[in-house]
């Protein structure tokens, strides 16, 4: 939309360039041309917007799946990029608001056990951005008795994306625990000691 005022003004001069340099200058005529250059410029840009709209609109699946090829060469982009946007969601929510409740969430959410090469935490981190954008938006002009009552939402909501932080890093904490136990039993079936230990004094006895 920037772009639509210079080149308003660079088609309008261009179309009035043969009024403008005829032997008598006729006012009527230069009003006419810039009536006729207007409505042709408008009509231009509104077919040329729908189109750039449109091509868009076809071209955005490739290029997400392009993106999504990137990533998927690439193992260190999902967690990179769920890292930055809760850093990026952290700094949001530190200005939307300064009440107990929400100082508090958003303390939790920064001590959340975020293990961003999870893919469940990267949709958590998701979710937490578009959160954090859409209270960021809302309490940016709030009407005075709404401010206090978007807070608390705000705070509920951060509190149970740092709830579910801490749920998933408990289950997996979990996980590994377990498979660690399941390991140590493994090693400990196929190297029994006695077998070590019969070794050992073979070998005493050579």
């Amino acid at each position: 939309m920037h772009l639509a005022v210079p080149a308003y003004l660079v088609w309008l001069a261009v179309a009035l360039v043969p009024a403008l340099t005829a032997p008598r200058l006729d006012y009527d005529r230069l009003a006419a041309a810039a009536g006729r250059a207007s409505l042709l410029f408008l009509i231009v840009y509104t077919v040329g917007l729908i189109a750039l709209t449109l091509a868009t609109r076809a071209l955005e699946p490739a290029l997400r799946a392009g993106r999504a090829r990137r990533e998927a060469r690439d193992p260190r982009a999902g967690p990179l990029q769920s890292q930055a946007r809760v850093a990026a969601a952290l700094r949001t929510a530190a200005g939307i608001g300064h009440s107990r409740n929400l100082q508090a969430a958003r303390q939790r959410l920064e001590a959340a056990p975020w293990r961003h090469d999870d893919p469940r935490f990267q949709t958590l981190s998701a979710d937490l951005a578009r959160a954090a954008a859409a209270f960021g938006t809302a309490l940016e002009r709030p009407a005075p008795a709404e401010r206090d009552e978007l807070e608390e939402l705000a705070a509920r909501t951060f509190n149970h994306i740092a709830e579910a932080a801490e749920q998933l890093a408990d289950e997996q904490r979990r996980i590994d625990h377990g498979d660690a136990r399941t390991l140590a039993r493994y090693i400990e079936l196929r190297y029994p000691h006695s077998d070590f230990a019969s070794g050992a004094n073979d070998s005493g006895l050579n």
